[in-house]
């Protein structure tokens, strides 16, 4: 206490004005990326929006102002100093902030230095507030006992609050990275402390399967969310190096390099090699177990718990496109023996459609059709929505079926896929109308060959002098046939009858 008292309440109220300057240019509300983080100098500015949210914590700053102004008139702002505090402490309630103008939200992860050089301010003019209680009334101390005790007891309550604020902080700083695990270590480097509780829990390496011969058949559980990234993506798993998946039947296998170019499956055969169970509950977290089909071992079980703090985070880390060295694809690559494997799933260069002009010849008037067929001229075996889709999994589009092969060609945002089945070929197309061009239309078109689904070609074809009034998903190829000039191709809309023959310079 005489330490104190050879301070005045002037110089006690410079040092909290300066160590607050200080905070304006120091990272205080850290997200969970710790790239993003709002310095003191934004909340200041634009932290009254939290008064639209029932936060009153901004407040305090203008309370702080006015009791340094007090303070500099040798003044005792006793209630104004109390109500600083208070309101500071509503800064702990607030678990987001606005990340942007569209109304996205980021989730607070941790405090930087500048809310401890904040706290360090309040509390410093509290005690500067109780310092000049003493200096105003020292000739009343002689004569008068209970004034005497009373300003003791204010300087005292604001040097607890500044040892109780900067013991709190060493404290949490120290714990906090002394449990932490490796991730969340790295995260803490960014901040002063975690606002909630910092997650200690390890992943522990499994002891791999050995000589894995068969597919791993993966058992989902109802209602995936975030498991569903990369559990339900049958492409992200094979990515890994996972040799096949087998899903409700189905074996699923990916190669880029054969004649299909890409996500391939058949009807189950043999045995499976191993069991992968997936499930999800939304207040408790992901369960992943791996067990071993043959001396029916578990692998390794592990629980992502939700951390519940609006983040979508869980501890451990949870990527949901994890690299080579995040989870889960860490555990599940370790655990299969996977380490160092290429992805044997590469994505396929984007191959791009020759542009041609097709050039209507014949209109013809026939009947409307009934039912839109999205399978012309093909057996019941060959087509697309032979297979029902699953839900369940994201095989990245339907599948198109040639007999017990089911081939994923990926997601079309052209229109409808349908095909045309000519003998041993079939063409697989989309239509849709040319944006801003009425009566044009693209077809974009790709030939393969139905022994082994290899394509032959592929063009994107502009046919004009369409009536406008033919919606694009009336609009079918009939027919396609080889001619000296290329093809000619039969359309027909659906819903009036109106058939026409384009002639287009196609040659094989």
């Amino acid at each position: 206490m005489s330490f104190i008292r050879k301070i005045s309440a002037r110089q006690l109220s410079v040092l909290a004005l300066v160590i607050w300057c200080c905070a304006l240019a120091l990272p205080c509300l850290v997200t969970y990326s710790t790239e993003d983080y709002l310095i003191g100098l934004a909340i200041l500015l634009m932290g009254w929006f939290s008064l639209l949210m029932g936060n009153f914590a901004w407040l305090a700053n203008i309370f702080f102002f006015y009791c340094i102004k007090r303070l500099f008139s040798k003044k005792v702002p006793t209630n104004a100093a109390v109500i600083t505090v208070l309101l500071s402490l509503d800064t702990f309630r607030i678990t987001r902030y606005l990340a942007n103008g569209v109304g996205s939200y980021a989730t607070i992860y941790g405090y930087g230095l500048g809310v401890v050089f904040w706290f360090l301010s309040i509390c410093l003019m509290f005690v500067a507030v109780g310092v000049q209680q003493s200096e105003n009334n020292k000739p009343l101390q002689k004569n008068t006992r209970g004034i005497k005790k009373t300003f003791s007891g204010f300087l005292c309550l604001g040097l607890c609050l500044l040892f109780i604020m900067i013991g709190t902080t060493i404290y949490f700083a120290v714990h906090d990275r002394l449990i932490a695990n490796p991730e969340e270590k790295q995260r803490l480097s960014h901040v002063a402390f975690k606002r909630g509780k910092v997650c200690s829990a390890r992943i522990t390496v499994p002891q791999p399967i050995q000589n894995i011969s068969g597919p791993i058949k993966l058992v989902l559980g109802e209602n995936l969310t975030m498991a569903r990234y990369p559990f339900a993506q049958i492409k992200d798993l094979l990515s890994y190096g996972i040799q096949s998946i087998r899903v409700d039947g189905r074996d699923f296998t990916y190669d880029a390099n054969s004649p299909s170019g890409g996500l391939v499956s058949v009807p189950s055969v043999g045995k499976a090699a191993a069991f992968l169970y997936v499930t999800e509950r939304p207040k408790d977290g992901i369960t992943v177990r791996l067990v071993e089909a043959e001396t029916r071992r578990t692998v390794f079980e592990q629980t992502w718990k939700n951390v519940n703090d609006g983040s979508g985070t869980y501890c451990p880390d949870y990527d949901t496109f994890s690299r080579a060295d995040e989870q889960p694809r860490l555990i599940l690559t370790q655990a299969l023996g996977l380490d160092g494997i290429q992805n044997t799933a590469q994505q396929k260069q984007e191959n791009k459609y020759s542009e041609i002009e097709g050039v209507i010849v014949k209109r013809t008037q026939g009947m409307p059709i009934g039912r839109l067929e999205n399978n012309i001229h093909c057996p019941d075996d060959i087509g697309w929505g032979r297979i029902p889709y699953d839900s369940k999994i994201d095989t990245d589009g339907n599948p198109f079926q040639v007999r017990d092969k089911a081939y994923y060609l990926g997601r079309s945002y052209d229109g409808i896929q349908r095909a045309v089945c000519e003998g041993e070929f079939v063409y697989i197309y989309q239509v849709y109308e040319k944006p801003y061009k009425e009566g044009q239309y693209i077809f974009n078109i790709h030939k393969r060959s139905l022994g082994d689904f290899k394509q032959m070609w592929q063009r994107r074809m502009t046919v004009s002098n369409i009536s406008p009034a033919i919606h694009e998903i009336d609009l079918i190829i009939q027919s396609i046939n080889s001619t000296a000039d290329g093809a000619m191709l039969e359309l027909i809309d659906a819903n009036s009858g109106e058939m026409m023959q384009v002639q287009v310079p196609i040659h094989d």
